[in-house]
């Protein structure tokens, strides 16, 4: 449609004057003016099916409703419109926008999969119940929510084949070991929570030279356990000048493997404290271990070197001594030129206990061998022989060995509980001692 400016103007978009009589001339309206806009109107109604009628004036409303409920403008490569179907959209014999959902059989805008489904109602809803459990698990990581564990779960890790690249699946199988115990321990701690069900790390053999911190984790009574996985001790963990384990919090089981600790002089002028386990919060449970200290070369000139094999430090943290029957419970110590050496320590509140044999006919013996100052000390501690049954955990020296140096020191309020075992139930040559001053007690 062309605008129709007045009667004999020369601009084609002149506007229209109102007359006024005896002072303005109204402007002249062409024909054109007049039956342009009929026609246009007319045809709009004609369109939307709908007969023209004098006495109805409501007939383009009616036939712009009409077009639009009946079909929107489709558009083409040739043709504007509001919407161009194809590649998952439709129209309806309605007239309505239809999504296509993508099938085996059809293309279509989206595919439900992964937990996302699409409702009678045409609505999009998630369904967490049918998402993979590796999806899920990586959205939870991906928040920091951490993953419940809902029965046993193992984590591998193998020094030769594995990696620490945290890639989808590392550590659940042996095929995706990882690499360091560390590594594995850290994925572990910071992923799950084990409420009350336990997770088991095997440990492929190899010499591992780390020196580990098992930290807290999220758990009711669950427990993380380090496994040697071949069973025939053939896993070592190794550290020189250093702790070799160190625990500090949670619940922990070490099971059927070499820990061992290489202690040499210092001479930086830095007091020295070395252990193979050191316990600073939680608890800690030996199970059929083969442990391992010694201290090698000259003595040190400048500064000293405590070791304390087994330590226990503040009123939250445990070892343990678990009633197995495993082949291995050797402890092997060798006091050399070094300052001090303990086999068992404890202070600050710390304890130290033997459970009885989790067979009523065995003893639970730990063989001991090598030379210490102390076989035991105790500084405001605890140590308890658990259960005074019959078939308790023993501390006894090793066929063809010996054990050199005092069985015991109790100091600062120490308790000592044998279960009435006396004096000899802790290796050495030497008797032990406490301070009766402080209300230590042996029995």
């Amino acid at each position: 449609m062309k605008y129709n400016p007045p009667a004999g103007s020369q601009d084609p978009d002149a506007k229209y004057v109102t007359g006024q009589p005896g002072k303005v001339r109204g402007s002249a309206v062409p024909a054109e003016a007049v039956e342009h806009p009929q026609r246009e109107i007319v045809e709009v109604i004609k369109k939307a099916g709908l007969d023209p009628d004098g006495d109805d004036l409501t007939q383009l409303w009616q036939a712009i409703g009409q077009i639009i409920s009946t079909k929107a403008p489709i558009a083409t490569k040739k043709k504007p419109g509001l919407v161009q179907i194809g590649n998952g959209l439709a129209i309806t014999p309605q007239g309505l926008l239809s999504v296509l959902i993508a099938s085996t059989s059809q293309a279509g805008l989206v595919k439900p999969r992964y937990g996302l489904k699409i409702s009678k109602d045409g609505s999009l809803d998630v369904d967490f119940g049918d998402m993979p459990t590796d999806k899920f698990e990586e959205l939870l990581k991906s928040i920091r929510v951490p993953i419940w564990v809902e029965r046993t779960k193992n984590f591998y890790v193998d020094k030769s084949t594995g990696s620490d690249t945290l890639d989808d699946g590392r550590g659940e199988s042996e095929s995706k070991a990882f690499k360091t115990i560390q590594a594995c321990v850290d994925y572990v701690t910071s992923n799950y929570n084990l409420n009350k069900n336990n997770v088991g790390i095997y440990i492929a053999p190899g010499v591992y030279e780390e020196s580990l911190t098992l930290g807290s984790f999220s758990r009711t009574t669950g427990y993380i356990a380090l496994i040697g996985k071949s069973g025939d001790y053939s896993t070592t963990i190794k550290k020189t000048n250093a702790n070799v384990i160190r625990v500090d919090g949670g619940e922990w089981f070490l099971r059927g493997m070499i820990i061992e600790s290489a202690v040499t002089a210092f001479d930086d002028g830095i007091d020295r404290f070395i252990g193979c386990v050191v316990v600073e919060g939680g608890t800690v449970h030996l199970e059929g271990c083969d442990i391992l200290q010694e201290y090698t070369g000259p003595a040190p000139t400048n500064g000293s070197v405590f070791m304390r094999m087994l330590g226990v430090y503040g009123a939250t943290s445990v070892l343990q001594f678990d009633g197995t029957t495993r082949a291995r419970n050797n402890l092997r110590f060798h006091k050399g030129n070094g300052t001090s050496f303990s086999v068992l320590f404890a202070e600050r509140g710390g304890t130290i206990q033997c459970a009885p044999s989790n067979n009523s006919q065995d003893y639970v013996d730990v063989k001991c061998e090598g030379e210490t100052s102390y076989f035991i000390y105790l500084s405001n501690s605890n140590f308890y022989a658990i259960g005074g049954s019959k078939y308790l955990t023993r501390f006894l020296t090793a066929a063809g060995k010996s054990v050199l140096g005092k069985r015991y020191y109790l100091r600062i309020s120490a308790l000592c509980s044998t279960a009435n075992r006396g004096e000899a139930y802790f290796p050495g040559d030497t008797a032990g001692t406490l301070d009766a001053k402080t209300y230590c007690v042996y029995q």
